[in-house]
């Protein structure tokens, strides 16, 4: 959500050709040709794909060429081998190594196999997404309305989709003794919807539940929160909310799906709670809210796991070791 942008980074892009375009569908002549003149052009060794649409138009643009094709899986799998769209991307034999963003996502892709039609294990490598704590350096809290000053503060900052489980956050609310002193503060397209405001008008916290809605500050938001929670019910991948509010050193509450447990250890950087289950995050809620010593703790955790091991330096290490594996392996991986 709060990830810098190219122009953060335009000195270290100096001498880089970047051509943007965005992509009109699954397949675009547009777009087809587009890629098709730059692999002309600059006859590449290795070309990766980062979105699915960019795999459904670059394999037709990469017809011809001798390039290695990559391509980056965010999220666990959703499709199988009857599904045609699937081998127009992951599942068509022209693709030489899928990049996971986490482990969990990795063993789902390993899993589609139907009569010994599927991804083959040495296809799938797990590349987490690393990140900078210097990113969050001088970033400043909300402050003033509506937020109180003798309240524990938790965050949910997603954009909404049925799997973030939005629903399961009003109903652990509603199972909260009353006069807590919490309060909520929900951000991110579409979390604002009468829907959600409904469940929370039904709640005994309705005037601490603040709907934020889509923001460019959620990064401030969450500096002014204590302990972040996302209660994704399924199809998790490794959520960006969760690594960018544990390097700015917040605890965590989330479920046990996909690559969130990959990087919040149960009491260690926070709580890790089974998923579709308002009990079990009403319960870790009250927890968090009555143990400072413990959140200061876990937040701490959190910002030296995103340095330790999910740190940006990683990440390239393991993507330029990738493509040096690609290129020497290249015969092995396309029979």
């Amino acid at each position: 959500m709060g990830t810098p942008t190219l122009n953060a980074f335009s000195d270290e892009l100096k001498g880089l050709d970047i051509v943007e375009h965005n992509f009109k569908g699954k397949l675009s002549r547009l777009s087809i040709k587009l890629i098709k003149s730059q692999i002309n052009e600059f006859q590449p060794n290795i070309i990766y794909f980062l979105t699915n649409q960019a795999i459904t138009n670059g394999l037709i643009a990469a017809r011809g060429s001798n390039a290695k094709l990559i391509a980056y899986r965010g999220i666990g799998a959703n499709f199988g081998v009857f599904n045609p769209i699937a081998w127009m991307r992951y599942l068509n034999p022209r693709i030489n190594r899928i990049v996971c963003v986490s482990e969990s996502i990795r063993t789902s892709l390993a899993n589609i196999n139907k009569f010994g039609l599927g991804l083959k294990p040495e296809k799938l490598i797990t590349i987490y997404k690393g990140h900078d704590l210097s990113w969050y350096e001088g970033i400043k809290p909300k402050e003033g309305h509506p937020l109180s000053k003798d309240k524990v503060r938790f965050i949910c900052a997603a954009n909404w989709r049925p799997r973030k489980g939005l629903d399961v956050l009003f109903q652990a609310i509603q199972l909260l003794p009353e006069a807590l002193p919490i309060e909520f503060i929900v951000v991110g397209s579409g979390t604002d919807q009468e829907t959600f405001k409904s469940m929370a008008r039904s709640t005994s916290y309705k005037a601490s539940i603040h709907f934020i809605g889509f923001s460019r500050e959620v990064l401030a938001w969450m500096a002014a929160s204590d302990v972040s929670i996302l209660p994704s019910i399924k199809r998790e991948g490794l959520p960006r909310s969760v690594i960018e509010s544990m390097a700015m050193g917040k605890p965590q509450i989330v479920t046990n799906v996909g690559g969130s447990p990959e990087l919040v250890r149960h009491l260690k950087e926070g709580m890790v709670i089974p998923p579709s289950d308002p009990s079990a995050l009403a319960e870790a809620i009250m927890s968090m809210a009555h143990k400072h010593k413990e959140r200061s703790e876990m937040g701490n955790s959190a910002r030296q796991r995103i340095r330790d091991s999910f740190n940006i330096q990683k990440t390239i290490d393991e993507i330029y070791n990738l493509y040096i594996s690609v290129l020497k392996n290249q015969n092995k991986l396309s029979k």
